[in-house]
């Protein structure tokens, strides 16, 4: 087809063009034959020599200009030299199938050279294991079909990198060597990931309740303090009472001199004066120890131990139920 092409090329150039551009397109194509055989007269002497990679790059580029069966022998023949024993073989199957009109000592080097590379190549048959029914698998890279699976697969000899992934499965990774005329089994087996609960919330650790601390006592004490200090001034109000009766009996002046009126209405004043601070005092008093009392019964870092004494610091708080009414005793420690 290619030289049907060509011809076809030249066939039209010929009748578009002047006649005397036809003799300059054959000398060209001329040169390029000549090029072409010198080239592959020098990629034979090489591959004779051993030099298989020279010689195939040579041999490519004579079949750039012209494939031929003969040149695809060639090429295979290097790639043979340089352990490509799977391409070598198709490309002998080519130039035995491009080849059905040569001569019958061409055909018969050719099938020889098959039988025997055939006899070289190693197999590999990789087969699915536990856990990889559903896995993808490759095999140097390259990704296995079901028709791959389970078969023989020729491959060159050496090492071959053979992988495999599925969902929920640790992925696979195996090196096998394959060795000239040799079948390798590689069975895949995956292992599954390990099962990852997720993680339990777990709330944030409560604060311990803050407590009144020392407060209540103080408050009480100070309560305590002031009511204890209003009882002793009311009798000391009541003696200043007394004092001015001894000057003016049931306070009556009448008849006394202006200096001991004075000095009565001083000591009533005084006493007066005195009187309602002890009140004052026993009131704010009696509220302080309710206050402090209060808030120690309602203090969440208390430990509540019923039908026991309530003791902290200097107070003690007593539970008490005698026979005849029951109450709290309040005990104070200075």
């Amino acid at each position: 087809m290619t030289r049907f092409r060509f011809v076809a090329v030249l066939l039209i150039a010929e009748l578009a063009s002047p006649a005397w551009m036809v003799p300059i397109a054959r000398a060209d194509e001329a040169a390029e034959l000549t090029a072409a055989r010198a080239k592959f007269q020098r990629a034979i002497e090489l591959k004779q020599a051993g030099d298989f990679a020279g010689a195939l790059s040579l041999f490519r580029e004579v079949g750039q200009f012209k494939m031929t069966p003969q040149v695809r022998y060639h090429i295979a023949g290097c790639e043979e030299g340089l352990g490509k024993l799977v391409a070598a073989y198709g490309g002998y199957e080519l130039a035995r199938a491009q080849g059905q009109d040569m001569p019958p000592d061409f055909l018969a080097e050719v099938d020889a050279a098959l039988e025997r590379l055939g006899e070289r190549i190693p197999k590999l048959v990789i087969t699915r294991g536990k856990g990889a029914a559903a896995a993808k698998i490759e095999l140097d890279g390259v990704s296995l079909g079901a028709a791959s699976i389970g078969r023989d697969v020729p491959v060159d000899p050496g090492p071959h990198a053979i992988t495999a992934t599925a969902p929920g499965y640790e992925d696979y990774s195996g090196t096998v060597e394959a060795t000239e005329s040799s079948t390798v089994t590689v069975v895949v087996d995956m292992v599954r990931l390990p099962t990852v609960e997720p993680p339990k919330y777990e709330p944030p650790p409560e604060e311990p309740p803050k407590g009144y601390g020392i407060t209540p006592y103080i408050v009480g004490g100070v309560g305590l303090g002031l009511a204890t200090v209003g009882v002793i001034l009311l009798p000391v109000s009541q003696a200043s009472i007394g004092d001015a009766n001894d000057i003016c009996p049931d306070q009556d002046c009448t008849g006394k001199s202006a200096a001991d009126q004075a000095r009565v209405r001083d000591i009533l004043s005084g006493a007066q004066t005195t009187e309602a601070v002890g009140w004052s005092l026993i009131g704010v008093g009696v509220a302080a120890v309710a206050v402090g009392t209060t808030l120690y019964f309602i203090d969440p870092t208390r430990k509540k131990q019923p039908d026991a004494a309530f003791e902290r610091g200097p107070f003690a708080l007593i539970p008490s139920a005698p026979r005849t009414e029951a109450g709290l005793s309040l005990r104070a420690t200075f």
